[in-house]
């Protein structure tokens, strides 16, 4: 394609000429630019008054939906100061009550750690033989290692415990890894900066390493299968990337036009957008006031919300206040546990918990081993949890009182405090209160030595009676932490 240039000096000029035969000069009556003048005025003037009149409605709304906003979140912050406060309050008491928790967890572990001394220092006796035995053994086998001196066959170098062998023949990869097999060897894997170092500074020519990627294009794997980990490639060269460039020329052209009809044009468009803003101004006036009712019945809904929050807030404030009272109780509880935890058992007597036991010697009737107990600040054994009842089966060697019978009303079982029966350990239907159709009724339970521990209660008849002092039962004796003198 051949190149055009044209310079602007040879551009002739192309006239035209209508016609038209026109007599005299083309002229738009006064009145139509007086007219327009006007109207533009007219409708700025509205557009003025209605921007005013929408300034001041929007004004007033405003004032409103802030003074009742002012006071919605006013009403917020004060619920939320107060539920604020109680909640501080809790967590202040559950943070106290988790403490005093681990107070009593540790002193319980502690006073168990104490019962099973015997136990746990005998394992770790054992634990601590085992262990002089492993630690021998490991000793003659170092001492066994170190007696033997490992050495490299003639021609090889020892690093760190490996032998290497620099071969002076060449040959392809393949065949020098037949020979580095038919030496007992294979190439070499490095797997160290160490190694490489010691690689590096030994070989004077290019020398063969065991890394390939004959199985798969661009996987690379040692002889021994291993996939490389420590990498100690050649840099690639950089790649360079040219710019490309462009440029554009654009030029603009402009017309003449003529005054007049310019003036003319530019009212008409000037009427038109005053128009159009007038229009627009009354739209978003009305959508201004739509609105306004709008977000008046969205605050009247939050003021309702807002009332229903204020009533949920209430009742999760009593709420809260039943916690913190259930806390307060929990915590006194809690601190009593770690007094009594605290305190010691007399001489001769053994703990559990906030509780002391003693196991009397003295053979006695029911009645008067009660009487024995309470001579001494106690009273017979209230079994009340599982822990408890091993506790006490793991004391006794014969046949042994507790603080349970039926003697008021047959069948029913309280203990001496007085509270019904809930946790039953009867060693068979038999033993349960039922009584015997010849012997005759059972009033007084016991617990049996050598039975299973969760079925090792037993209820002497009525024939034998539980007055009876001649049977060789052994009172149990129990006595709270805090009733014991220091």
């Amino acid at each position: 394609m051949e190149e055009i240039n044209v310079s602007l000096e040879d551009v002739k000029p192309l006239c035209s000429r209508s016609s038209t035969i026109q007599e005299g000069p083309r002229r738009f009556p006064p009145a139509s630019v007086l007219g327009l003048g006007l109207l533009a005025v007219f409708l700025l003037a509205g557009l003025i008054g209605l921007a005013v009149h929408q300034h001041n409605s929007v004004d007033g709304a405003a004032a409103d939906l802030s003074a009742v906003k002012a006071n919605l979140t006013e009403r917020l912050h004060a619920s939320d100061q107060l539920l604020s406060s109680v909640t501080e309050e809790r967590d202040g008491l559950m943070a106290n009550l988790t403490e005093k928790t681990r107070e009593v967890d540790r002193l319980q572990s502690l006073s168990k750690q104490n019962q099973d001394s015997v136990h746990l220092l005998t394992e770790e006796r054992d634990g601590l033989m085992a262990n002089i035995t492993e630690k021998t053994r490991e000793v003659d086998r170092l001492q066994s290692l170190s007696k033997q001196k490992k050495t490299c066959p003639a021609g090889w170098r020892m690093v760190s415990c490996v032998c290497y062998l620099f071969s002076t023949e060449k040959a392809s990869w393949q065949q020098s890894r037949q020979n580095c097999r038919a030496k007992g060897a294979d190439l070499v894997i490095i797997d160290s900066n160490e190694e490489q170092k010691f690689m590096t500074s030994t070989i004077k020519e290019p020398t063969w390493i065991g890394l390939n990627d004959i199985d798969r294009e661009g996987t690379w794997k040692w002889v021994d299968g291993s996939l490389p980990t420590q990498k100690y490639w050649g840099q690639p060269p950089d790649n360079v990337v040219k710019p490309l460039k462009s440029r554009r020329s654009s030029a603009k052209q402009e017309g003449p036009r003529r005054f007049l009809r310019a003036s003319v044009l530019g009212l008409g468009l000037l009427s038109v957008f005053l128009l159009a803003g007038l229009i627009g101004l009354a739209v978003h006036h009305h959508n201004s006031v739509g609105d306004a009712a709008a977000d008046l019945s969205t605050v009247k809904a939050n003021l309702s919300s807002v009332t229903e929050e204020r009533d949920n807030l209430t009742r999760r404030l009593q709420a809260s206040d039943q916690l913190i009272n259930q806390l307060n109780a929990s915590l006194t509880e809690k601190t009593r546990e770690v007094e009594c935890l605290k305190k010691a058992c007399p001489e001769g007597w053994r703990k559990l918990n906030c509780s002391c036991y003693v196991l009397s010697t003295e053979k006695a009737s029911w009645e008067q081993s009660r009487q024995n107990c309470r001579a001494g600040g106690a009273d017979l054994v209230i079994v009340d949890s599982n822990e408890e009842q091993e506790f006490i089966t793991s004391m006794i060697k014969e046949q042994t009182w507790i603080g349970l019978n039926d003697i008021n009303q047959e069948g029913t079982w309280k203990w001496v405090d007085g509270t019904p029966l809930t946790l039953k350990y009867w060693g068979s239907t038999l033993d349960n209160g039922s009584g015997d159709p010849v012997l005759g009724e059972e009033d007084c339970a016991s617990l049996v030595a050598g039975r299973e521990t969760r079925k090792n209660w037993n209820d002497l008849r009525e024939i034998l009676s539980c007055r009876m002092e001649d049977v060789q039962f052994c009172p149990m004796k129990k006595q709270k932490n805090n009733d014991v003198p220091l």
